[in-house]
């Protein structure tokens, strides 16, 4: 879903899934997507985990999202933050047991991935990025519940 906001900025939410755990990370998720496809790549930690880059020549921020109701940190960007994450969600003695038995589906590699590009030459502030999270995580747990 692309949604177009004031100033030029265009936020992205995609829903994105990966089969193996090795490409559980949000450079996976928009790859055959030049809107989302990330060059000159670097990441932040402020607010959430966060990829910074540029995609057609636009500034861009990018973070994934697993949006279960029972996370507090459920933001991710490298294979390493977003694993850790779905292992929290099905870890246990109890999780395995109703994996085996079908009471819980299999361990899922999968997020929403949420992207604002702003206009060109006018990267999105550390303020925009945050008020966009917290309008959208809420909005994204809600409808796992």
């Amino acid at each position: 879903m692309r949604l177009p906001l004031r100033g030029g900025f265009e936020l992205t939410l995609m829903q994105g899934s990966v089969r193996q755990r090795f490409n559980f990370q949000a450079s996976s998720m928009g790859m055959d997507q030049p809107s989302l496809k990330l060059t000159q790549r670097r990441l932040s930690e402020s607010p959430v985990p966060t990829a910074m880059g540029l995609a057609e020549d636009r500034p861009v921020l990018q973070t994934c999202l697993l949006a279960d109701p029972d996370l507090n940190d459920a933001f991710g960007v490298t294979r390493e933050q977003l694993s850790a994450i779905a292992d929290r969600l099905a870890s246990g003695k109890a999780a395995s047991l109703e994996r085996v038995i079908g009471l819980q589906p299999n361990r899922t590699y999968a997020c929403t991935l949420i992207s604002l590009r702003g206009p060109k030459g006018e990267p999105p502030s550390e303020r925009l990025w945050k008020q966009i999270l917290d309008l959208v995580e809420p909005v994204l747990r809600s409808r796992q519940s």
